[in-house]
């Protein structure tokens, strides 16, 4: 149980001992302010460093889309006309102008109960029918149940479109009843639905009759897409197309024709140069606005060494000869990348990257193996002796900073070990804190304990010098 502290401040001696212990103590907590200042910028510098790892991940993998071939290869389709059909674009795409003719859209199967007495019972009451619809391989079962054709198409509708697979179910009432009719999921030959095993389509199986009690049966038979690509006929039993075209998804719409152009979509490919651009000008940004001159990390040699390695890599001459052509040589600004356009004063120059879209879209267009190399090339290194595994070396842009970048990045990398030091040091310096608190609290309730004896003392001294006083006084009068 704690004991309550007493207080004596002044009591005797007149002095506010309270605040002069303040002062002293604030005096005393300077040494505690100064780490508790350490640790914070320590915290500070660990984020910012943590920050820059996340960076050069988004970097690396920004320069890995560009190693990717596939990545140079993206393809848009478009459609004159949506009408008749909408296109997309996938893959392994064959590029040109196709005209597209459609006469005839796929339907799908349709079939009808049509009975004129839907509220007529039964003459044995409710009865329970089972029905198994098979699609794709796979078996549902139902099961029926009314006491007229009326209640039981409604059981029959309501468990195929909780359960079957491909077909749908709707009941209407007509002027001369009711009509059951199931529509096939899928168009044409795919979306066929009968009571005989069939290859593609629903089949029904109906052991038990309950069909018959439906009343009459109607169909409307499902038709065939039928179209021309470049004057070629084509007939296929869905409206979605995938395997005329290569790459090419159409979805025919309706009859008529249209233009269907396939090319190679460069806003795509450029979105992926644009990416690796905004990553190394997000790193480059961040250390600019700490190393400079009075900045919170001015001259930190990890964060300037990375800098001084990225533009190196960014201005690396690629070669596309046996190295004797000069004219096969290549920076990133021939294809309109170019670090500091247009800046000759130092003052103004920032280390980030301009890009001239349109600049590398021609270049793309004249020549794509020359762009795609200058980012992805790599050459052999079967003789270096610090590459065990003959792993090839990287020579185009892309492919230095894939490389390169990983040793700053990865878990056991520069970054990485500069964090965990951080974190060492802030370990230290809070336990330094924790330590010097606890001696600090120990001296101020020692200087309070001190001043209250004081106090205590002088007020006793007091006391006997009052007595003291009285007796003489006494002693004198008589």
């Amino acid at each position: 149980m704690n004991k309550m502290s007493i207080s004596l401040t002044g009591m005797a001696s007149g002095l506010n001992t309270a605040e002069m212990v303040e002062k002293l103590m604030a005096l005393e907590r300077k040494s505690y302010e100064k780490l508790e200042n350490k640790q914070t910028y320590m915290n500070d510098v660990k984020s910012f460093y943590t920050g820059i790892n996340t960076k050069l991940s988004a970097l690396r993998n920004a320069a890995s889309d560009l190693m990717l071939r596939a990545n140079y290869q993206l393809t848009s389709a478009k459609s004159s006309n949506e009408s008749v059909a909408q296109v997309s674009a996938g893959t392994s795409v064959s590029t040109g102008s196709f005209l597209v003719e459609v006469s005839q859209l796929a339907t799908p199967h349709v079939m009808m109960w049509d009975t004129a007495t839907p509220d007529t019972d039964f003459a044995g009451g409710e009865i329970t029918k089972t029905i198994k619809f098979h699609f794709e391989g796979k078996e549902i079962e139902i099961e029926a149940k009314g006491k007229n054709a009326g209640e039981l198409m409604e059981s029959i509708k309501t468990q195929v479109n909780s359960n079957a697979k491909g077909l749908t179910a709707a009941v209407i009432n007509t002027s001369t009843g009711k009509k059951l009719i199931f529509n096939a999921s899928n168009s044409g030959s795919d979306g066929k639905i009968g009571f005989t095993s069939a290859e593609k389509g629903v089949y029904i199986e109906d052991s038990e009759g309950a069909f018959s009690l439906l009343g009459t049966n109607t169909q409307i038979a499902p038709e065939e897409a039928i179209f021309k690509v470049n004057g070629v006929e084509i007939t296929q039993g869905s409206n979605v197309i995938t395997n005329v075209i290569d790459g090419v998804t159409m979805n025919l719409t309706g009859k008529g024709s249209s233009t269907v152009k396939v090319s190679t979509d460069t806003d795509k490919i450029t979105s992926k140069v644009e990416a690796f651009i905004k990553a190394y000008n997000d790193i480059t940004t961040s250390i600019r606005d700490v190393i400079g001159e009075k900045k919170p990390l001015q001259g930190d040699s990890t964060l300037r060494d990375l800098s001084n390695q990225m533009n190196q890599w960014m201005n690396t001459l690629v070669d596309f000869g046996d190295g004797t052509d000069f004219d096969k040589k290549y920076t990133i600004s021939s294809f309109g990348l170019e670090i500091d356009k247009g800046q000759t004063k130092a003052s103004l120059m920032t280390g980030t990257i301009s890009f001239d879209k349109e600049k590398f879209i021609n270049k793309f267009l004249e020549d794509p193996e020359l762009v795609i190399s200058m980012f992805n090339k790599t050459v052999p290194d079967l003789n270096n002796p610090d590459n065990p595994d003959k792993l090839p070396k990287a020579v185009g842009i892309a492919a230095l900073f894939k490389d390169n970048v990983y040793a700053w990045s990865k878990s056991d990398g520069v970054f990485a070990s500069k964090i965990k030091g951080y974190d060492a040091e802030v370990a230290l310096i809070t336990d330094q804190m924790s330590r010097l608190d606890a001696k600090l609290q120990a001296k101020e309730a020692r200087m309070k304990s001190q001043f209250t004896a004081m106090e205590v003392a002088l007020s006793k001294l007091q006391s006997e010098q009052t007595y003291m006083s009285s007796q003489l006084n006494a002693l004198t009068k008589k």
